[in-house]
């Protein structure tokens, strides 16, 4: 219930960011030890093959996660994602959460199941019958809940979103030292400034200019979020030239 309510008001992009990620795992954690009581889960648990595929099946969905999230934040920022190591990180993360969504909706289903079937349960004790009912209730709505609330996170409302906040405040640097127009300079020299330099890899004296939008970290609410143009969130505006140092005198005498 709190989570239902604080997801609710309006919130920083971290702080929402952290909200989903900790609802889903606090669920994932209750669930996981709810069906650990019964004992055929719990005699699989301790599998030789169920743990090789613990190892296994993470090493290879984050191979095509990395994959498919290159591709999102090269069309995020319109140049390698080699250049946006924190946005690749991310991305990878929020893509993997489908495959937690997608468990969490398995487990919603399970527990619609038992939702039903509870009360039909053969036993004595009537009080038996409503806390299975409860129990089932409540793991419903709560798997319910968490698996759309980690969906959110690969969705273009709110994951471009939360990738371009990454890019312009971790992968890209002051701009100062970069070759700009006065309305450039005076944009990338505020004290939260709203252009930066995305450098390349390749080499550190060229750099991408990346301009947020206005609105990029203002508190949000997830209902009011929809999916637009991811140019309004972050823009590219053209390759400069970095840390260009002069040509010493003594040079240009020597030439002439």
């Amino acid at each position: 219930m709190a989570f239902f309510l604080f997801i609710r008001e309006p919130l920083s992009l971290l702080a929402l960011a952290s909200l989903l990620l900790g609802y889903a795992f606090f669920v994932s954690a209750l669930t996981l030890s709810l069906l650990l009581q019964l004992p055929y889960v719990r005699s699989l648990w301790h599998d030789t093959l169920l743990k090789l595929s613990l190892i296994a099946l993470p090493v290879y969905l984050g191979f095509i996660a990395k994959g498919y999230a290159n591709q999102w934040v090269g069309e995020l920022t319109g140049v390698s994602a080699v250049n946006s190591g924190g946005a690749l990180f991310a991305a990878t993360s929020f893509l993997l959460c489908l495959v937690a969504g997608v468990l969490l909706l398995l487990a919603a289903s399970l527990f619609e199941f038992l939702l039903l079937w509870g009360p039909m349960v053969r036993s004595r004790r009537g009080h038996a019958k409503v806390g299975l009912f409860l129990l089932a209730l409540c793991g419903f709505i709560g798997t319910w809940g968490a698996g759309h609330a980690v969906l959110q996170l690969p969705s273009s409302r709110l994951g471009n979103l939360l990738l371009a906040a990454v890019v312009f405040e971790f992968d890209a640097g002051p701009a100062n030292f970069c070759e700009l127009t006065p309305d450039e300079r005076s944009l990338a020299m505020r004290a939260e400034p709203f252009i930066k330099a995305l450098y390349l890899t390749s080499s550190q004296e060229r750099a991408v200019l990346v301009k947020r939008g206005p609105a990029l970290f203002r508190p949000v609410v997830l209902r009011d979020l929809k999916a637009g143009n991811t140019t309004s969130h972050l823009q590219q505006l053209r390759i400069v030239e970095c840390f260009k140092m002069p040509a010493p005198r003594n040079a240009d005498s020597s030439a002439k």
